[in-house]
């Protein structure tokens, strides 16, 4: 069908959305603006979380019903003087606009043509619970659901696309080893959490060589000449703070951070029994005890079908699909998949990114935006057309 993208309109949506970051389940203005735009389109604008937006294109006919997901929140940095500011410095107000120019030319062109299109638009994918909290909020029956992220230059070319984004998945891991306090020149009266939380950081560290205990292949940087982007998984601690932070003063109580990432859903679950063991022993070595808390992450798993709508659709818009390919990079977008059995998958979009994604002096080039949009569009005349 012909092609309605009104990009000066897609544009104007952008610039629009850039300028007003906010942090994930904060996205205040940036919710009412969406709502806004998507009423005056015509949508039916449905419950959703607190911020974020849920809108519904009914095509009145018996069909499928597909979703297409853009995240809203932006990223927060400290300037100079120590002060928080945030930035769009992921890209998501390029996903948000893109998905509402998709969203919006279809509606005019009476596509879906069977079934319902939903346009998601999601908070917090940054800290990992956006996701969560939209399925706990509730969903509409679903048949699949695409999303789609602009890519750096050294990822993908601007003017190419690929029909698999595979991300891995992170676990952040908060442990709090818990002793007993003592002073320093009495260390038999105490039990040192601290001494507990260096020995686990020194276990988590050893895992890199391989182990057969836990089955974890060898994830050694050294082995790999520093290119992480050959790392099967990672585990590294990366806070540890104690209360008080007296010299001269055994801690009672130590909170460690470890940052934990595999490339598939195997791993992941390896090398949380591995961490959780670690953390256990070392805790019992110094007679001490340990609490873990962890927000779960998946790896992408996704459905080979919806994958070849999406190369499909990219072979209409830039006439070939580049190689799908993985980045060390995760996503809450995997949660709809894994704990909402939603099929799903999900686009990369080259956008002369530089110089990476999350770095403060991020930009890209906006003119990859119309023919993202239409990357949407196309998907969605081939599930619903």
């Amino acid at each position: 069908m012909e092609l309605h993208i009104d990009a000066e309109r897609l544009l104007e949506d952008f610039r629009a959305l850039h300028a007003m970051p906010e942090p994930g389940f904060h996205e205040y203005r940036t919710t009412e603006y969406l709502r806004k735009r998507l009423a005056e389109e015509g949508f039916e604008l449905l419950p959703l979380t607190e911020t974020g937006a849920l809108a519904l294109a009914d095509s009145g006919l018996p069909g499928p019903s597909y979703a297409f997901r853009a995240d809203i929140d932006a990223l927060s940095f400290l300037d100079a003087e120590g002060r928080t500011y945030y930035k769009h410095a992921c890209g998501h107000d390029s996903h948000a606009a893109m998905l509402l120019a998709a969203g919006t030319a279809l509606k005019k062109a009476g596509i879906p043509g069977r079934g319902r299109l939903y346009l998601l638009f999601q908070p917090a994918e940054e800290t990992l619970q956006g996701a969560a909290a939209v399925l706990r909020a509730g969903l509409p029956h679903l048949d699949g659901m695409i999303g789609m992220h602009i890519r750096p230059e050294y990822e993908l070319a601007e003017g190419k696309a690929a029909p698999e984004l595979r991300h891995g998945a992170a676990l952040p891991t908060n442990v709090r080893f818990t002793g007993k306090g003592a002073h320093g020149a009495r260390p038999f009266l105490g039990r040192n959490a601290l001494s507990a939380a260096a020995l686990a950081v020194t276990m988590v560290d050893a895992l890199a060589k391989g182990s057969e205990e836990y089955g974890l292949p060898e994830a050694d940087h050294s082995a790999s000449e520093g290119r992480a982007m050959e790392l099967p998984w990672s585990a590294k601690a990366t806070v540890c703070s104690t209360p008080g932070g007296v010299h001269n003063l055994i801690p009672e109580r130590v909170e460690l951070t470890f940052d934990l990432r595999a490339k598939d859903n195997v791993l992941v679950a390896a090398l949380t029994a591995a961490v959780d063991d670690i953390c256990a022993k070392a805790a019992s070595r110094f007679g001490c005890e340990s609490e873990i808390s962890r927000l779960t992450g998946y790896a992408a798993d996704y459905d080979p079908a919806l994958s070849a709508v999406c190369e499909e659709a990219i072979r209409e818009v830039f006439g070939e699909a580049s190689p799908s390919f993985s980045t060390v990079g995760s996503e809450d977008f995997h949660i709809y998949h894994a704990e909402g059995g939603i099929p799903t998958a999900y686009m990369a979009l080259g956008s002369d990114l530089k110089p990476g994604l999350h770095a403060r002096d991020m930009s890209f080039s906006p003119s990859c935006l119309p023919a993202g949009a239409e990357l949407f569009y196309r998907a969605a005349e081939k599930l619903l057309g």
